[in-house]
């Protein structure tokens, strides 16, 4: 069977959905069978995906994707796997293909998407869903949620959480001060958020309970991950937060950790906090949990479909004294049916699961 995918999301987005999107198809890379390629229209800055690239223009701004519609009519691919929301489907398209749903925000939010997005998602993602033969998404949450949006065959919808690497684990804690102190010159307690940095993260409400904890622990500091901070007034909006509560000094912004990075400082923070609205997939909270991290996280639906009772959700109201009672008395039990969403295993089966519905009409 030989499948393409549009390589977008693997190329150029870095933030949560890329995060999954590059976890499913490496996967797939490294343990199936399957011929597959994928689209290249954009300068790639990893060569990771070199040897499976085939180089394409698409006219994405003006939405021509002739080029894709003529490349799948005058080859010998059997399926088109379309990774971001259904945005490169060519209209009027006679071709088999899926597509991954990985991002409803604009339907919870409009107000936390741009203009420019929000504009896509509508005009895009209905044409993409209704002719496509099977729908991906991140989730249960999401399938629930995009199922009260689009009247659509249940059976059509598969789940694919992603895949968390072997590398999250829970390690030595003084071999990762060791690294945190080599690196980043930390030698305090310190709490973490690793994400997108985006207005839906609600990152303000963290640095406020940051300013509580800190009337305990007045060493404390708040280090922020992120692939990048391009939201600059997000950003700045932050900052001044941080002036007014008098906590500048005590906050890091880490731009484009890498894993080791990211392993050591789980390893080693008090805790890890995340207090978003909406969320459709997180492997970087995941990540946290498979090092055996407390997690202090917003109760939606999301996380709760992840962790259960596992972490402690934060509703604004409780006060930090509760938070340091969960972190300092934590002890992990049952974590299994968190991690084994998230087995390369189990994504490889539920890709292969939708692949394999074409194979009796191809073969």
């Amino acid at each position: 069977m030989k499948v393409v995918l549009d390589g977008l999301m693997l190329f150029l987005n870095n933030g949560q959905v890329g995060n999954h999107s590059r976890s499913i198809v490496d996967n797939l890379i490294k343990y199936s069978n399957l011929d597959l390629d994928i689209i290249k229209d954009y300068e790639i800055t990893s060569k990771d995906y070199l040897k499976n690239s085939v180089e394409l223009f698409l006219d994405r701004k003006s939405n021509d994707y002739s080029n894709l519609s003529f490349l799948l009519k005058n080859t010998d691919y059997n399926l088109y796997h379309c990774l971001n929301n259904g945005f490169s489907i060519p209209k009027n398209f006679d071709f088999n293909y899926v597509m991954n749903v990985n991002n409803l925000l604009p339907m919870y939010d409009e107000s936390l998407c741009s203009m420019n997005y929000v504009s896509n998602f509508f005009s895009k993602l209905p044409y993409g869903v209704l002719n496509s033969s099977c729908i991906i998404c991140p989730s249960v949450s999401t399938k629930n949620f995009f199922l009260e949006k689009f009247s659509i065959d249940e059976d059509k919808i598969f789940v694919n959480y992603g895949v968390v690497s072997n590398f999250y684990m829970k390690g030595d804690k003084f071999l990762s001060s060791v690294y945190i102190k080599s690196k980043f010159e930390i030698e305090d307690e310190y709490i973490v958020f690793s994400g997108d940095f985006h207005e839906r993260k609600k990152i303000e409400k963290s640095l406020i309970l940051f300013c509580d904890l800190k009337k305990q622990i007045s060493n404390l500091k708040f280090l922020i991950l992120s692939h990048d901070f391009k939201s600059l007034k997000y950003f700045d909006f932050l900052k001044d937060i941080s002036k007014k509560l008098n906590i500048s000094e005590d906050i890091i912004y880490v731009s484009n950790p890498s894993i080791m990075d990211k392993v050591n400082i789980f390893n080693n923070c008090l805790f890890f906090i995340d207090l978003s609205v909406y969320e459709d997939v997180n492997i970087d909270i995941v990540e946290a949990f498979s090092c055996n991290t407390p997690i202090i996280c917003s109760e939606i639906n999301l996380y709760k479909e992840y962790f259960g009772d596992l972490v402690f959700y934060y509703n604004g109201k409780l006060d930090y004294l509760s938070i340091l009672d969960f972190v300092y008395n934590y002890r992990l039990h049952n974590s299994d049916f968190v991690l084994d969403k998230f087995r390369s295993d189990i994504s490889l089966a539920s890709n292969l699961n939708v692949y394999n519905k074409f194979r009796e009409n191809i073969w």
